[in-house]
């Protein structure tokens, strides 16, 4: 199913969900192009792959949910949700991302990924202040893939609030290396302009499985990467999967700079 060019905004919600009927092809949801809502309308997409193309959807007060996942892994090479170049936004209600890959032959099966200068704004309209959240789980490569990750943000996109709480979770797939919870190469920030209180939250959980497994680490920040609070506190948490993983400790947060920048590679 495709969402091309809207005419103007949507003034009533969309519900859709897709599921595989057994036997059946994998169905998937695209956006192409510009898709907004004005008011309190809502957007709700549920499917095996959800996928946005050079597009850019927004939501202006009303909540905006994607969700990759429809319960299960499915067989088929493929992420749960993938953002390349484009631009997801509301100014006033809730974003929720939630994607799980598929089991497949290839790697790079992530839950949710964002790239190519993609970008994810949560906004605000004065009053509220709408919480970004994204979860993702890799799936499982059959063969030798690995980067599996559960939520991979590259180094040229942006997560980002105006003062709203920001929620990353991701837990890596499971064989071979490099599955990680959460690889993070570009930039996830909060502003200051919510008067309440409000937290930046990264949780990952490594995948991968087999005796001689490595790099499966909960949260893989790169030397590129920037994790920045203007105001509310951050909180990173991660938990490596199966073997060994090489890290460098990051930076030390200081209270006057509440920002991570993880160190240059030796």
């Amino acid at each position: 199913m495709e969402f091309l060019n809207s005419t103007g905004s949507y003034v009533d919600g969309f519900t859709v969900a897709l599921a595989q009927v057994a036997g059946g092809s994998v169905p998937y949801a695209e956006f192409k192009g510009t898709t907004t809502f004005a008011g309190s309308a809502a957007l709700s997409v549920t499917a095996p792959t959800v996928s946005l193309a050079t597009a850019t959807v927004s939501t202006a007060t009303g909540p905006l949910t994607l969700k990759g996942d429809t319960g299960a892994a499915i067989v088929s090479n493929s992420s749960g949700i993938v953002l390349s170049a484009s631009t997801l936004s509301s100014s006033g209600g809730t974003i929720t991302l939630t994607g799980r890959a598929g089991n497949g032959s290839s790697g790079n099966l992530r839950g949710v990924a964002i790239l190519s200068g993609s970008t994810v704004y949560a906004g605000d309209d004065g009053t509220n202040f709408p919480t970004l959240k994204i979860n993702g789980t890799g799936g499982t490569s059959s063969g030798g893939g690995t980067a599996n990750d559960g939520v991979y943000l590259d180094a040229m996109s942006t997560v980002q609030s105006t003062g709203a709480s920001v929620a990353i979770s991701g837990t890596g797939g499971g064989a071979n290396d490099g599955n990680r919870g959460i690889a993070l190469f570009g930039t996830v920030s909060t502003g200051s302009a919510n008067p309440g209180a409000a937290t930046l939250t990264l949780t990952g959980v490594g995948g991968g499985s087999g005796a001689s497994a490595k790099d499966n680490a909960g949260i893989l920040l790169a030397s590129s990467a920037r994790v920045t609070s203007n105001k509310a506190p951050v909180a990173i948490t991660g938990t490596g999967g199966v073997g060994t993983t090489s890290t460098t400790p990051p930076t030390p947060v200081r209270r006057a700079f509440p920002s991570i920048h993880p160190p240059s590679p030796a």
